[in-house]
């Protein structure tokens, strides 16, 4: 930047010299420094906040014990904007793409390394600069399965019926939970991890709590889903860093 720039502070005043670098190392001064650029005619430039390296988590259950890697159902990474609650990204990833689980003695763990697309914002919005990756895995599941075509929304509603045939579950029974994958939107939800069983209407019908109001009505939506039922179903959640590529106003 060109130019001379005047840095003040209770103790007296300091200039700096075009080109030349300032390091304060002073824990003495408890008064704010103000700088004052006296040539307002300079080049925007880049700020990074970078992600570096992998993240470990662990996978337990609700008792704080080891999940063995042979009963897991299905593992599904979510990379939420929390500015705007966007989905940057949802996947099933057990083992796949950017994601690795690994069984040891007393701990399963999951190393993720973040991609370009799940850290990087172009836009700047003051205050909402976070992006949360959330996993979400089944294990031990009673039953699973698949099939096309299984999910019935309703607009404005955030009850989801689901067919899963001779599911096998008591009608009118309560406590049960349903874990899924599904092939693809539909009418605005995403339905990929653990959901209550808010009703089980029949022998071959389900209905869940979806936890947001779908955008319109379907029947027989979702493409192909993979389903497992009554599995213990759990969560971790982590806050990653971004790094940011935005010009600064002159």
């Amino acid at each position: 930047m060109a130019g001379n720039y005047l840095l003040l502070h209770q103790a007296g005043a300091l200039q700096l010299h075009q080109g030349g670098w300032l390091l304060l190392h002073d824990q003495t001064i408890t008064e704010p420094i103000v700088i004052i650029f006296q040539n307002e005619d300079w080049t925007p430039g880049l700020f990074y906040e970078e992600t570096t390296g992998l993240f470990d988590g662990e996978l337990v259950d609700e008792d704080a014990v080891q999940v063995a890697l042979s009963t897991i159902d299905s593992l599904v990474l979510t990379v939420t904007d929390k500015g705007s609650d966007t989905i940057i990204r949802q996947e099933e990833c057990l083992n796949a793409n950017d994601v690795t689980v690994t069984e040891g003695a007393t701990i399963t763990t999951i190393q993720w390394e973040p991609q370009p697309d799940d850290t990087q914002i172009i836009t700047r919005t003051n205050g909402t600069e976070r992006r949360i990756v959330t996993f979400q895995s089944s294990h031990n599941a009673g039953t699973n399965g698949s099939a096309a075509g299984i999910l019935d929304t309703t607009s404005g509603s955030a009850t989801v019926t689901v067919t899963i045939t001779t599911h096998g579950l008591t009608i009118g029974s309560t406590g049960h939970n349903v874990f899924l994958n599904a092939g693809a939107a539909v009418d605005g939800l995403t339905l990929r991890g653990g959901y209550r069983i808010t009703s089980v209407v029949d022998a071959n019908t389900i209905e869940i709590d979806a936890h947001c109001d779908a955008s319109g009505t379907t029947a027989a939506g979702g493409g192909t889903t993979e389903w497992w039922l009554n599995g213990r179903v759990n969560k971790a959640v982590y806050e990653i860093a971004i790094k940011r590529d935005e010009p600064v106003c002159a």
